[in-house]
């Protein structure tokens, strides 16, 4: 989880992910294809929509061997990236 800056993202007062940056080189999120200024919606089926929810998908990312995630770039569109961990 340190790399790559995590932040909960707001629109119009509710939180609607996780967004991404300062994301390293050689990181888990550059392997997925994730790009600065993602913002990750879902995480292996969890929404990533409250509190409660992110804490939860950031352990399920820690822990898990198989991660997709979806997530909304910049330009929002929004795509699915998967990514198995060796």
């Amino acid at each position: 989880l340190s790399q790559a800056r995590i932040v909960p993202k707001y629109e119009n007062g509710e939180m609607v992910g996780m967004e991404l940056s300062a994301i390293k080189p050689g990181s888990v999120f550059e392997a997925m294809g994730m790009q600065e200024g993602d913002t990750i919606r879902e995480l292996n089926g969890i929404p990533v929509t409250d509190q409660s929810g992110s804490s939860q998908a950031l352990a399920e990312m820690a822990s898990s061997k198989s991660i997709t995630v979806t997530v909304t770039g910049v330009d929002g569109a929004t795509r699915q990236l998967q990514h198995e961990i060796r």
